[in-house]
């Protein structure tokens, strides 16, 4: 058998290898961009905010609370009995066309109130109590928070500034009906869950980006071929991206689709596009860098035209230049230290453990991943692609 054959005979390892970090390196970016969005803007109070702030002035979103609050409060106050009660007997016939009349009135007034700045700093200071108490409740202690696990979005001023506005209507009066306008948030069941799924999102955030970085590199530091490496990690990566954006159009199709009513449908969707909007980006921007990684490794291979390529852009004069001479001898130098090298990131990583005045899990991958990106980067450097090994 000649060299050759023995070289590629003796790869399988490698390939399988490489296969399957990238694809949990591709795993772990997918829960990188979920963690971290869920962080910066659900957990993360300013970035909380700066969603749910802006979403009042919205037209869609603005109808939708203005026919809430109507119907909260008509339902409560009765008005149409109270109308029928007002007006002489032989004119009951015209409670429900001034029932309808009122209703109209009173949703436009709402709505011209929701969109005002007075009602900008109730629903700002709401969502920030609220945000804030569920936060709280995930961070307290195990025993701790049970008896008043319940967020309360309270909107209660809202039903009392708009009868203001309105003229304070005798049929519409009655403190008791602010209430009504409070959305409770139950966990009296799920704090345990509550508590757990935010330090997941809190460790996950912190750690899989560098569980990301060091599974693709150790994968094009193993593989036989790294330039096929790496134009699979960014079909990979462009792929997944793709089946992300269309598995978010479906759950966002089904879950809009559930909702009747036509204006708190429209509403959802303005929330629905606030908060995905940001994680689209990234995942828009994690597929351009994946099309640049297979357009670069596609470039950069051994095809006539791309050779063609090179050469009519000058890229291959840089052979001849003195930084490619220094990167030859970083890497020979590398070759020959490669053991010691590896033997000090070791050891500064056992320092590094030992100098903590506490450890947790996500610190511990953190460090193990920074230690595999090393000693990958180091493997790379010091030793070519087993490939381009005649």
């Amino acid at each position: 058998m000649s060299e050759g054959r023995r070289k590629k005979s003796g790869s399988w390892w490698r390939v399988l290898v490489s296969t399957l970090c990238i694809v949990l390196s591709a795993a772990a970016l997918v829960g990188a961009l979920a963690t971290r969005y869920i962080a910066r803007n659900v957990l993360d109070t300013n970035g909380y905010l700066a969603i749910v702030g802006p979403l009042p002035d919205n037209p869609q979103v603005a109808a939708a609370l203005a026919q809430f609050t109507t119907e909260k409060i008509f339902d409560a106050a009765g008005t149409q009995k109270a109308i029928k009660d007002f007006l002489p007997p032989r004119l009951g016939a015209l409670a429900s066309p001034l029932d309808d009349t009122l209703r109209k009135k009173f949703t436009q007034t709402a709505q011209t109130f929701i969109q005002s700045d007075a009602f900008s700093a109730i629903w700002t200071t709401a969502n920030k109590t609220m945000q804030k108490s569920l936060l709280r409740l995930a961070e307290s202690r195990e025993g701790q928070g049970k008896l008043a696990a319940i967020g309360s979005l309270d909107l209660s001023r809202l039903p009392a500034g708009v009868r203001e506005r309105f003229g304070n209507s005798g049929l519409l009066s009655g403190q008791g009906q602010d209430k009504l306008s409070t959305i409770q948030i139950n966990l009296h069941q799920r704090v345990e869950r509550l508590r757990t799924t935010v330090r997941a999102v809190k460790a996950g955030a912190y750690a899989l980006p560098f569980v990301a970085i060091a599974l693709l590199a150790a994968a094009v530091a193993v593989a036989y071929n790294r330039r096929r490496v790496l134009l699979a990690a960014g079909t990979a990566l462009l792929l997944l991206g793709t089946a992300l954006l269309l598995a978010f159009k479906i759950a966002s199709g089904n879950l809009l689709g559930e909702i009747s009513n036509a204006a708190y449908r429209s509403a959802a969707q303005v929330v629905y596009e606030a908060f995905y909007s940001d994680l689209r980006q990234r995942i828009v921007i994690a597929m351009v860098l994946a099309g640049l990684l297979i357009i670069l490794t596609i470039l950069a291979g051994p095809y006539g035209w791309a050779k063609r390529l090179r050469d009519s852009l000058g890229l291959s004069k840089l052979r001849q230049t003195k930084p490619h001479s220094w990167a030859l001898a970083i890497r020979a130098l590398a070759a020959k230290a490669e053991p010691w090298l590896d033997l000090a990131g070791l050891a500064l990583t056992i320092i590094w453990l030992l100098a903590l005045p506490a450890l947790t899990p996500a610190t511990l991958i953190v460090i193990l991943s920074i230690l595999l990106s090393f000693a990958s980067l180091v493997h790379i450097v010091a030793r070519p692609s087993p490939a381009g090994i005649s």
